[in-house]
């Protein structure tokens, strides 16, 4: 080793470094840095990985800093209820009447991440999810006695023995957190945990319509609208372990949050639509919600230098997080829209870059 050989703390252009410890702790995680050529990759893990062997190396400046992730989340969403419509049916199920619901496929959205780190790994981050898709259903009818009443008030909902049913149901979805976090890390990996505030926007609607067999003409129809807006405190803990102190890992992040909010519920139904005064009903009902919210995401990650890409397993759990179309089949409402819970299950494909 000599001064010829480079700085250790930033890209020199040859093999080695000027101080033999610390090139030896970082050729043993990287040996391509004592083989070819020491590089941006192997001054980082200088500054993070060997920082004890390498205290010139160790200044705040060097070490803190930005960073960025974007998240691909496809997930598919669950309802513990969520019924397009009702029939009669032969078997004796729930008094002689079946249900049949929507059938909902896996869906991409979008998570953004912004975060600052300082070199004793204090911080903070804000990350923003945004899920809309919909799901429908068409039916052709001929005599069944077919209901769609997504709520427990007999005058919210259509009866059809003839023409074409046509359901959606849709959910729009925003999660801000704004959180401050702690984070250490080495060669083996790193822990990272966060406590903050979380704000959550859902707007989901539930359409219903009877379209004439012959006609074409829209005969009937049903809507409810159950939007839930809440705040509330939001906890994660996220562990990375590295393979052999390699740049390839697995990691595991757990979050809890608990909202607190309004779930509003606005229901219409038009019973003639060719007759805005006929059989024409409104409902409202306004509630104060409390949903809990569970998540993890697990996965493999592979880190180079400043830059990282995540494959892994994403599962959402948010209890009465509600339904715009809950109804039971026999109309009894055993769940409201309001106490129906939700989840998402699916992949999260991630990468960043911090600087």
């Amino acid at each position: 080793m000599s001064p010829e050989d480079g700085s250790c703390c930033e890209s020199n252009g040859t093999p080695t470094c000027d101080n033999e410890t610390c090139a030896q702790c970082v050729c043993e995680l990287d040996n391509f840095c004592c083989e070819s050529s020491w590089d941006s990759v192997c001054a980082q893990k200088a500054k993070e990985d060997c920082v004890a062997s390498c205290p010139e190396c160790d200044t705040c400046g060097d070490t803190g800093g930005w960073y960025t992730r974007y998240e691909n989340v496809i997930v598919t969403p669950y309802f513990s209820r969520n019924t397009a419509y009702s029939e009669l049916v032969d078997d004796d199920i729930d008094g002689g009447v079946g249900n049949r619901e929507f059938n909902w496929d896996l869906e991409y959205s979008p998570r953004l991440e912004l975060g600052y780190l300082d070199c004793d790994g204090m911080g903070w981050r804000a990350r923003y999810w945004h899920f809309e898709h919909s799901s429908g259903i068409r039916r052709q009818i001929d005599g069944q006695d077919v209901t769609a009443r997504p709520i427990d008030d007999p005058n919210i909902g259509i009866n059809i023995s003839d023409g074409t049913l046509d359901a959606v149901h849709g959910i729009n979805l925003q999660v801000l957190d704004l959180e401050a976090m702690k984070q250490s890390k080495d060669c083996e990996g790193s822990l990272t945990g966060s406590f903050g505030l979380r704000y959550v926007r859902m707007d989901q609607q539930f359409t219903a319509r009877d379209i004439g067999s012959t006609s074409g003409d829209l005969n009937q129809f049903v809507n409810l609208r159950h939007n839930f807006e809440g705040i509330g405190p939001t906890v994660s803990v996220e562990a990375l372990r590295r393979f052999n102190c390699s740049n390839w890992g697995a990691y595991v992040n757990l979050r809890a949050s608990i909202l607190y909010g309004e779930a509003d519920l606005v229901g219409h139904s038009d019973n003639d639509a060719s007759d805005p005064a006929v059989d024409n009903f409104f409902a409202t009902r306004n509630e104060q919600d409390l949903i809990p919210v569970g998540e993890m995401q697990m996965g493999l990650d592979y880190t180079r230098g400043d830059w990282f890409v995540r494959v892994g397993l994403e599962s959402q759990y948010w209890i009465n997080g509600g339904s715009a179309s809950a109804q039971t089949s026999n109309g009894a409402g055993e769940d409201s829209p309001t106490e129906t819970d939700l989840g998402f299950l699916g992949l999260n494909i991630a990468t960043g870059l911090s600087w």
